[in-house]
């Protein structure tokens, strides 16, 4: 469609690298009148790591990462319940069940190999061991992507070997993939020839001695390339081999097929000591140069990493050690040897990451944590022991996940099946349970909650009745209501179309201690919200200390049963009818100071509180707490969402004069540090409830600071204390008060050092790709609400909790051979890079000839694990 829109490029949201004379004013303009139409609008999900790449040529834009996952590539009935599922519903469906069912250990030994086995452009991988290899293929998604077992291209024709690692390759030449393996006592060539013969594999173990006539034992393998060698009399494929003795050779292979049989020919060189015990050595291109460089791990679970030199004689070449390159994680803390090491783009940024198949059958993974311009990279330190002060302040699991092909095997395969075997109505119900339901809970019993998220499901188009009396009276002061039976949410909500009025007020209580003497009938107000509010206390008409037992549920059916309950209780029923009802709800909790109470949404979140014992509603009235409560509310409010994240409320509850500001900064190495949760403890509870068994501040609020390493609070009329928590060490500071209307910065320096994972430029940045004489198009990015996986700090369940998407580095580079634009349009070793101050981007773009490749990287620090949400909209303009 064409559209007419009136343009205005504001004062510079983008900062240029580099002033220039040439760049004055580059980004200033004035109204204009243009034609454009869209030719890409889309919302893109990155994570720390990694960039957005849109490939943007004369026929269109081309989202080229993050991938999506590519559903139709699930396994047979795990993809079949998905296809039941409407299309918005069928991503997080798929994440769940995928976490669910993958496995994240193996059986050890283990070797790790990447290859792309469909052709689709995606890195696949190749998982040896003992008894064989298994073949995953690479579904897409963000880091990492998801990888879901095939059937491997080859057989294995060895028999149950102790160890191997495999590789796929034309080893003869012949234009057929064949298979060869390092194994317990040599290696194994497997040779297709199924142009003679369809289906005809035909293999041989070969003993391979190394020029001092040594037998190579439990023998890893990495391919290194081809080249002709006269003692071979042809094309040999080489390859660096590693073994028992930590030693490392170049292996030169000549395979084929001669009278039926597979004839091999050979010769090694040796390299040196390079480890300890099993040596695997993992070939790739580290520095971007034409020569292989060399990563080594070893049998003590140390990684090596070896830049290449070689004057056009691959099968001479040597390798320097790089002792810069070693991981951060490696000081004080190793994985479990022996290590195979593989570096392949787990993030989709298009530089490699690093991943250990480990000696406990686990792979790990270590993202590349920035893009270089120089010769050193940072790898993520997320398996750094933590201090034994921060030992709650959990991080995600760091080790791959596969899906395997036994998916009926699986114990959580019952969730499949209850999407698979249930009506079609009530499919996506069950669904969005299992997508939006913390994993820990799905796998405490997955057969019973499964049965009972099926029959949630199939309650929700049936209504029973209610209890038909209350318990028996507690004592002759506290009773229950005795002129009526616990009544019906359904009866109660019958005759009301209203869902609020949008009017606040304040309900008077109901029955008294005798169960008589009802002041505020059904009907009291004639909308939803009061009907609701008056269901809830006439369920719950007493309170637990009342009531004589001893029972503090939390499900809203059993909350109903014992027909009492505290404030806790209230707010969990409340949330629960509403919900109900389709009202949309959450719980909202002001733990520092002891109470709990809940929200609707009518256009806006709405403060509503049930008191117990029957003693009236308070709606819409945000400053009760501080007001008619004795200034409540100071220690931090927040709201308490279905899925366990949290949100903090707390300007909505405090007088705006009496709020003070905190901002919490945390620092590590002079770089701020993402991630780390600041929690604010308040002395509310000890010093004003008598009796209180807690002594000393108790936890509040807390947040996670953001990509500027910032953590904000709005707090009063309290003394508190701060304390942090991150991977590179802990703080707790000193208690202290806030005055009115008062900005409070605490700077907190921890003991580690962070590293910027954004990039990191020098040299000129010209506005000649946006000046030049193509196509114009206009790029927009609006950053969304993204989130990071973290650990509720009441529950201990992982959470998506919502965060701000960072402003981003915006990197114009050639698709053709990814260099990046730079000086005046000319393609260089760095580009043309802009640092973006705001989130928001708007961009003006000439499309040079060879077309452009736009990558949008969020500048962020220390955890790449973040997942960041913005829409990207591309429009090419016309006069």
């Amino acid at each position: 469609m064409v559209a007419t829109v009136l343009l205005l490029l504001l004062p510079p949201i983008l900062e240029g690298v580099q002033r220039t004379p040439h760049e004055a004013g580059g980004l200033e303009g004035v109204p204009l009148e243009v034609s454009s139409y869209t030719v890409m609008d889309r919302v893109v999900e990155a994570s720390g790591t990694t960039a957005v790449r849109i490939k943007l040529t004369e026929e269109g834009a081309e989202l080229l990462s993050p991938t999506p996952v590519d559903l139709t590539m699930a396994p047979g009935k795990l993809r079949e319940a998905l296809e039941r599922l409407p299309g918005w519903l069928r991503k997080d469906t798929f994440n769940s069940l995928y976490e669910l069912l993958s496995e994240e250990s193996f059986p050890s030994p283990l070797s790790v190999e990447s290859q792309d086995l469909n052709s689709d452009g995606r890195e696949d991988l190749l998982i040896g061991g003992q008894g064989g290899y298994r073949a995953y293929l690479n579904v897409g998604g963000v880091s990492p992507p998801r990888f879901v077992e095939t059937l491997p291209p080859t057989p294995v024709m060895f028999n149950n070997p102790e160890w191997f690692d495999p590789y796929i390759l034309d080893l003869d030449m012949d234009g057929d993939l064949d298979l060869i393996a390092g194994v317990d006592q040599g290696v194994l060539f497997e040779l297709n020839l199924s142009e003679e013969v369809p289906g005809l594999w035909i293999g041989t173990t070969q003993i391979i001695n190394t020029p001092t006539q040594r037998a190579l034992r439990r023998v890893s393998i990495s391919y290194l390339g081809t080249q002709y060698l006269e003692p071979l009399g042809g094309e040999a494929q080489l390859f660096i081999v590693g073994e028992l003795t930590g030693n490392l050779y170049v292996l030169a292979v000549r395979a084929y097929v001669q009278s039926g049989n597979v004839e091999v020919q050979y010769t090694t060189r040796p390299l040196g000591k390079y480890g300890v015990n099993a040596t695997s050595p993992c070939v790739t291109y580290y520095n971007l140069d034409s020569v292989p460089d060399l990563i080594v791990g070893d049998g003590a679970g140390e990684v090596k990493f070896y830049l290449g030199s070689t004057r056009g004689d691959l099968f001479s070449i040597t390798f320097d050690r790089m002792e810069d390159e070693e991981p951060v994680f490696q000081r004080g803390f190793r994985p479990p040897g022996p290590i195979t090491p593989l570096y392949m783009d787990l993030s989709g940024d298009q530089w490699g990451d690093l991943l250990l198949a480990c000696g406990d059958g686990r792979l790990r993974y270590y993202y590349h944590t920035t893009v270089r311009t120089e010769t050193s990279t940072f790898w993520d330190t997320s398996e750094v022991p933590l201090d034994p002060a921060v030992q709650n302040y959990r991080r995600p699991p760091r080790s791959l996940r596969l899906l395997p092909m036994d998916l009926e095997e699986r114990e959580a395969f019952c969730y499949v099946e209850a999407i698979l075997n249930s009506p079609a109505r009530i499919a996506d119900e069950i669904a969005f349970v299992i997508a939006h339901t913390p994993r820990e809970n799905l796998l405490y019993d997955p057969l019973e909650i499964s049965r009972l998220v099926t029959l949630n499901a199939q309650l929700v188009y049936q209504i029973y009745h209610a209890d038909e009396s209350y318990p028996p009276d507690p004592s002759p002061d506290h009773c229950y209501p005795k002129d009526f039976s616990p009544p019906l949410l359904k009866e109660v909500l019958s005759q009301v179309e209203v869902a609020w009025d949008g009017i606040p007020y304040t309900a008077p209580r109901g029955i008294d201690g005798s169960g008589r003497n009802n002041t505020r009938p059904f009907g009291f107000r004639d909308h939803a919200i009061e009907a609701i509010s008056n269901w809830v206390e006439k369920s719950l008409p007493l309170n637990q200390q009342e009531s004589g037992d001893n029972e503090r549920p939390i499900q809203p059916v059993r909350i109903y049963h014992t027909h009492n309950g505290n404030c806790g209780e209230l707010q969990d029923l409340t949330v629960a009818a509403a919900r109900t009802s389709l009202i949309p709800a959450r719980g909202v909790c002001l733990t520092g100071e002891d109470h709990v109470w809940s929200e609707f949404y009518m256009g806006g979140w709405h403060q509503w509180d049930n008191y117990w014992s029957d003693g009236g509603s308070v709606v819409d009235h945000f400053m009760n707490y501080w007001w008619e409560w004795g200034r409540r509310g100071g220690s931090g409010v927040y709201a308490w969402r279905g899925d366990d994240a949290v949100e903090d409320v707390t300007l909505h509850y405090l007088p705006e004069n009496q709020s003070a500001t905190l901002n919490v900064y945390v620092m590590g190495g002079g770089a701020p540090v993402e991630g780390a949760r600041v929690l604010v403890m308040s002395d509310w509870i000890s010093t004003h409830e008598v009796g209180s068994p807690v002594a000393v501040p108790a936890p509040a609020i807390w947040n996670y600071t953001n990509w500027e390493g910032r953590a904000t609070f709005h707090l009063a009329a309290n003394t508190f204390t701060v304390r942090v928590a991150s991977t590179l060490g802990t703080y707790t500071s000193p208690s202290f008060e806030l005055e009115p209307g008062e900005v409070r910065d605490l700077y907190v320096r921890l003991r580690l050092s962070t590293v910027f994972l954004g990039t990191t430029f020098s040299g000129n940045a010209s506005l000649s790709v946006a000046k030049g004489e193509g196509p114009r198009y206009l790029l927009t990015v609006e950053p969304l609400e993204g989130y990071t996986p973290q650990m509720n700090f009441l529950t201990g369940y992982w959470v998506r909790q919502p965060i701000p998407s960072p402003p981003l580095n915006v990197i114009l580079s050639n698709p053709a051979n990814s260099t990046v634009y730079s000086g005046n349009g000319a393609s260089g070793e760095l580009g043309w890079i802009f640092f973006c101050r705001e989130p928001y981007v708007i961009m003006p773009i000439s499309l040079p000839a060879g077309g452009l490749l736009i990558n949008l990287l969020p500048q962020v620090n220390h955890i790449p694990w973040n997942h960041y949400r913005y829409r990207v909209t591309l429009r090419r303009l016309t006069e």
